[in-house]
């Protein structure tokens, strides 16, 4: 009787150590996974920063928003300071805004004057101009910015809200960048540096151009998101830096998560 005890309890040290195995197993494959792809994480990340793989080019997609126009512009006369736009919102001299015929109210240009080169950025909250052919009016204060208070001759440049097919699948939410003098770009959310931002068009400008003045070696832009709003004045207007490593090392850890 005592020998069939000492195996019944030989076997079941047996049967328990049998049905421990398999999990041990299992996490210790799964801790040293884990391991593998911390080392081979931190690897990428250091590679990362020893190295520039990505360029503007690698992330804009703005070609797919992309207008252009030349023509020439006018500018509004004194007598409409402080009246009603077509958009509802009041004319004022000293705000950066400009009157489209067929653009949709909200969408922001850049205008130059052929002349001399120089750019301003106007929001489109009017319609107009309605006398012979010119092809925008801007505000008194966008004139004056490119020595425009005549009828030069402008190229007007835009990000147009029409082509969503091209972001309907990214997970990353995709902003319109705007400069005086580096190309307009489309690019993910996760790559802005923000610096400033206003809820106000014309008070971005303005810190847009403090930041500028405050950072000449730095390529700067003010960003709207791509998504269409129905209310203009809800837009939320950001100044920023593009920031290719913070958006390098934040697809890294989402590669990572996925696997």
């Amino acid at each position: 009787m005592e020998f069939f005890r000492r195996k019944y309890k030989q076997l079941l040290k047996l049967s328990l150590l049998l049905a421990i195995l398999p999990v041990a197993f299992v996490f210790l494959f799964a801790a040293n996974e884990s391991e593998l792809n911390d080392k081979a994480y931190y690897s990428a990340r250091n590679e990362i920063n020893d190295k520039e793989f990505f360029s503007m080019e690698d992330i804009d997609i703005s070609d797919k928003f992309y207008y252009e126009i030349t023509g020439m512009a006018s500018y509004y006369s004194d007598r409409f300071h402080n009246r009603k736009t077509a958009s509802g919102d009041i004319y004022y001299k000293d705000e950066f805004t400009a009157a489209h015929k067929t653009l949709p109210f909200g969408t922001i240009l850049r205008v130059i004057n052929q002349a001399n080169d120089k750019a301003v950025l106007v929001k489109i909250t009017d319609r107009g101009p309605y006398s012979g052919n010119r092809i925008i009016d801007l505000s008194f204060a966008s004139a004056q910015k490119i020595d425009g208070l005549g009828l030069p001759n402008v190229k007007i440049e835009a990000l147009l809200k029409h082509n969503f097919q091209a972001i309907k699948n990214s997970s990353d939410k995709f902003f319109f960048g705007y400069s005086y003098d580096q190309p307009l770009i489309c690019i993910p959310h996760s790559t802005l540096s923000i610096l400033d931002s206003s809820n106000d068009f014309s008070d971005c400008i303005r810190k847009y151009d403090s930041v500028l003045k405050e950072n000449p070696d730095k390529v700067i832009y003010i960003f709207v998101p791509v998504e269409l709003k129905e209310n203009i004045e809800s837009e939320k207007y950001i100044v920023a830096t593009v920031d290719f490593r913070a958006w390098k090392l934040e697809s890294l850890e989402y590669t990572t998560l996925i696997k």
